[in-house]
């Protein structure tokens, strides 16, 4: 009987022992397919959210007001002359001008708005819950602090660089793309319109 109960005991060592290392195992796998999601959602140079996450989140705000829930606003920002910055300073420093521009977006939107890279030189914030006049008052504010600040490019001289934007809000019956080429539209009249300014679509 004592030998029974000592096999047994060493048995039940045996499989906590196996199942703490499997708990381990899942753990960590799920660590790494959290991680991989958030990479494949992620701009690897700015570290904003892609174009994949934009799209997807844009598609939920529409299908969430359409239901009835909170609608959302739309900036779209473009670097003013990036061409010229990396003609002027290379490309490494324009990478660093885009990465710039997120860090500096960051701390002025609320946790819960959306920072993504839209392509090139151009991102979206998504503002659950705004107005357009409240967005557009916002992107105006953001504009002109950021047409005020110098950045620091290695040891040369100090750098200022501009954005524009276009701003629109949901409106009833819209679907995503609708809303996306309503603030594209309204940041390319910004951009004729001399630069370095927000405009309402």
């Amino acid at each position: 009987v004592r030998s029974l109960r000592a096999a047994v005991a060493e048995r039940q060592a045996e499989e906590q022992t196996a199942t703490a290392a499997l708990r381990t195992e899942v753990e960590t796998l799920r660590a790494s397919v959290a991680q991989a999601r958030t990479e494949a959602r992620t701009d690897p140079l700015t570290g904003a959210a892609n174009r994949a996450a934009f799209d997807e989140a844009l598609a939920r705000r529409c299908q969430l007001a359409t239901a009835g829930g909170d609608g959302f606003a739309l900036i779209m920002v473009d670097v003013d002359h990036f061409k010229r910055v990396n003609d002027d300073h290379g490309h490494a420093v324009g990478d660093r001008v885009l990465t710039a521009l997120v860090a500096f977006l960051r701390p002025r939107v609320r946790r819960d708005d959306l920072i993504a890279r839209w392509g090139g030189e151009e991102f979206a914030v998504v503002l659950p819950g705004a107005s357009v006049r409240v967005a557009l008052k916002k992107a105006r504010a953001v504009l002109r602090e950021l047409a005020g600040t110098d950045w620091t490019i290695d040891a040369g001289p100090k750098l200022r660089f501009t954005v524009s934007a276009g701003v629109t809000a949901w409106r009833a019956g819209d679907e995503p793309a609708a809303v996306a080429a309503r603030a594209d539209q309204a940041l390319y009249r910004a951009k004729h319109a001399g630069r370095n300014r927000a405009e309402r679509g």
